[in-house]
């Protein structure tokens, strides 16, 4: 088995709840499921991000999982790729965080120097942007009003050939990400690390549309059920993470 096949292996093992041992004292998923909702419907009606077309929740009863989306209820035990602790929860990776898409400015607004960072699709490839995002030659004026993307959002190919390469990274300030490139942004309830590595799990290769120019296909990605541990498991799970890679490259 391969480095890289090692490491896919330990991560299948942390997204199925079977890399860590539970515990009781840590809580329940729901609770902290509970949380994002609330968090999310706070920022739709804030106007921060908008509602989805699709909104839905996902619970357990007599052993039994259901999705309810608006008056709609269907059992989707048979949907879900394994099972997972009793103390996780299932939710679609649409309800957790938010997928959007970049913009490129005009070359007016773009400077040498600044605070605000300007990423093209071709600086992940940067050796200094392996996971997080800390170089570029190119900045945002400081008279810049439009959107940015908040630190902590993770970037991926969105458009073209590099959507197979299946780079993920992180932004570490608010940033501006150009057209080709796909962003997900998702509550501060859930621990960083540990949705970097699960987002690591999902195959772009997988959810594309179009042949010319491939394209992400993010409603698709939405739609992705997800395991979600409660928080103090999702940092022991990170930390085991990184035990055991620094073992396999030693």
């Amino acid at each position: 088995m391969t480095h890289t096949q090692l490491k896919n292996s330990i991560l299948q093992l942390a997204v199925s709840g079977r890399l860590v041992n539970q515990i009781a004292s840590e809580g329940n998923a729901n609770d902290l499921l509970t949380q994002i909702q609330k968090e999310k419907q706070k920022l739709i009606a804030q106007g921060k991000i908008k509602k989805s077309k699709t909104q839905s929740s996902i619970y357990k009863k007599e052993g039994r999982w259901f999705e309810k989306s608006g008056k709609e209820e269907k059992d989707i035990t048979d949907e879900l790729p394994f099972e997972i602790p009793g103390n996780w929860t299932w939710a679609r990776l649409g309800e957790i965080g938010e997928f959007t898409g970049g913009k490129t400015p005009s070359s007016e607004s773009l400077r040498a120097e600044g605070n605000i960072p300007y990423y093209k699709v071709s600086d992940m490839n940067r050796i200094e942007n392996q996971k997080f995002m800390i170089k570029t030659e190119a900045y945002l004026d400081s008279s810049y009003t439009g959107k940015l993307f908040k630190k902590n959002t993770i970037i991926f190919p969105k458009n073209g050939g590099a959507v197979f390469t299946n780079k993920k990274r992180i932004l570490t300030t608010d940033s501006l990400i150009d057209l080709n490139t796909g962003a997900f942004s998702f509550s501060n309830q859930l621990d960083l690390e540990f949705v970097y590595l699960m987002f690591q799990t999902i195959d772009f290769r997988k959810h594309y549309k179009g042949t010319a120019l491939p394209t992400v296909d993010t409603e698709e990605v939405k739609n992705i059920l997800w395991g979600i541990p409660p928080l103090a498991e999702q940092k022991r799970i990170v930390q085991k993470i990184e035990e055991l890679f620094n073992t396999i490259n030693s």
